[in-house]
C-alpha cells in the first residue's frame, strides 16, 4: 500500500500548490483569499512531507509534518473570520494559536521527552477544536448570510470546508488508533481512503476555479467584494447610486459587454475613474451581485433581446453577439437567470412566432 499512498500524498501536493497559485500569485486579491491561498499552501505542505516520510522514514520529516498539522486549524479559522467578520481579527489573538505548534516542536525536538505522549492527543484536540469553532461562526452567521443576495454562495463554500474539516477531523482519530495497533502509516487503511477523498475535494475544486464556478469565482472579484460584517449594515449612499449609474451607462453605450477578450473589473474602475475596490462594493451595494454576475446578466439580458429580435437565429451566433466567449458559461448563465435552457427559449419564442402568422 506504501506506492499508492506515497502517489497520492504527490498528487494531492501538485493539486493544492496550484490552488494555492492561483489565490496567492495573481495581480488582484484580497486578505482572505490570500489567507485561504496559505492554507492551500500548507495542506501541500503536508502531503509532501507526508510523502517524504513515506519514501524515506526519516522521523525528523514526520516531526515537521505534525508541527504543521498544528497551524492548520487556526489558519482556517482565521479564514473564516476574515470572510465573516473582518473587525474582529486581530493580529495578536492570532499569534496565540500558534501555541500549539510551539508545544508539538518542544516535545518533538526539545529535551522534554515527557511531552512526547502529548503530542497526538494534542494534535486531535486541535483538530477537533478548531472544528468546533468554525463550525460555531458559521451557525451563528447562517441566518445573516442567507437573507442578502450573493451570500448563499459563501455559505455554501464555507459549509463545504467545514464538511472537508469535518472528515479531517474524523479520519485523523482513526488513523492515530490504527497507528496505535502498530501499523505503519503506508499500511493504513483509513490513511490511504483519507487520501482518495482528499484527491477527489481537490479536483472537484480545481474544476471550479479553472471554470470560474460561481462557488469559486465570488472570491477573486477584488480586495474585498464580498465582506460580511455582522455588526454592521451597509447603507446605499448617493455616491454609490451615481457610480453604478455611470458604470451602467457606460457598459451599454460602449458595449463593455462584448468585448471579446472580457472587460476586467481593472479596466471598467480604469476606464471610470475609480478604485477597483470602490466599483466593486459599489456594484455588490446596490445589486447585491459580484462584478462577474452583474456582466453576465447584462449578457444574458442582450442575448434574450437578439433571440425575441430573430427567433431563428443560430445560437452560435447568439453567444458571440452577446459578449460570451464559451457555449458552457452562455448556456449555464443564461439557464440560471431565465429558467430555461437558451435552445429551450428560442423554441418557445418561434412557436409563438408561428402560431401569430
Amino acid at each position: 500500500m506504501e506506492m499508492p499512498l506515497s502517489t497520492l500524498f504527490l498528487t494531492n501536493t501538485l493539486i493544492c500548490a496550484l490552488l494555492a497559485s492561483h489565490l496567492i500569485i495573481r495581480p488582484i486579491k484580497s486578505e482572505h483569499t490570500a489567507v485561504l491561498g496559505s492554507c492551500y499552501s500548507l495542506v501541500a505542505l503536508l502531503h509532501v512531507l507526508g510523502y517524504v516520510f513515506l519514501i524515506s522514514g526519516v522521523w525528523q520529516v514526520g516531526a515537521l509534518r505534525a508541527i504543521a498539522a498544528t497551524l492548520l486549524g487556526p489558519l482556517y479559522y482565521y479564514y473564516f473570520q476574515m470572510v465573516l467578520s473582518p473587525h474582529k481579527v486581530q493580529i495578536k489573538r492570532i499569534a496565540l494559536h500558534c501555541l500549539p505548534a510551539v508545544f508539538v516542536t518542544l516535545a518533538l525536538f526539545g529535551r522534554f521527552t515527557f511531552l512526547m505522549n502529548w503530542v497526538d492527543p494534542l494534535l486531535l484536540l486541535s483538530f477537533w477544536g478548531y472544528l468546533g469553532l468554525t463550525i460555531n461562526e458559521l451557525v451563528k452567521s447562517k441566518a445573516e448570510l442567507k437573507s442578502t443576495k450573493t451570500m448563499p454562495m459563501v455559505f455554501q463554500w464555507l459549509r463545504l470546508l467545514v464538511v472537508t474539516l469535518a472528515v479531517n477531523a474524523f479520519v485523523e482519530l482513526l488513523i492515530v488508533w490504527e497507528l496505535s495497533t502498530g501499523k505503519l502509516l503506508a499500511e493504513s487503511v483509513f490513511a490511504i481512503l483519507f487520501a482518495l477523498m482528499f484527491l477527489v475535494t481537490n479536483m472537484l475544486t480545481l474544476y471550479c476555479a479553472l471554470q470560474r464556478h460561481p462557488l469559486w469565482d465570488w472570491m477573486l472579484e477584488t480586495q474585498s467584494n464580498i465582506r460580511f460584517d455582522r455588526n454592521k449594515t451597509k447603507q446605499v449612499s448617493d455616491a454609490t447610486t451615481a457610480l453604478i449609474k455611470k458604470f451602467t451607462e457606460q457598459l451599454n453605450e460602449l458595449e463593455w459587454f462584448k468585448v471579446e477578450s472580457g472587460f476586467t473589473i481593472a479596466m471598467a474602475a480604469s476606464e471610470l475613474g475609480v478604485s477597483q475596490r470602490q466599483l466593486s462594493e459599489a456594484i455588490n451595494t446596490e445589486t447585491g451581485q459580484s462584478y462577474s454576475q452583474f456582466m453576465n446578466k447584462r449578457r444574458v439580458d442582450e442575448a434574450v433581446k437578439i433571440i425575441r429580435q430573430n427567433p431563428k437565429k443560430p445560437l452560435t451566433a447568439v453567444i458571440y453577439d452577446s459578449g460570451f466567449r464559451t457555449k458552457s458559461s452562455f448556456n449555464r448563465e443564461f439557464a440560471n437567470l431565465i429558467g430555461v435552457t437558451p435552445s429551450e427559449f428560442q423554441k418557445i419564442l418561434t412557436l409563438d412566432v408561428e402560431i401569430q402568422t
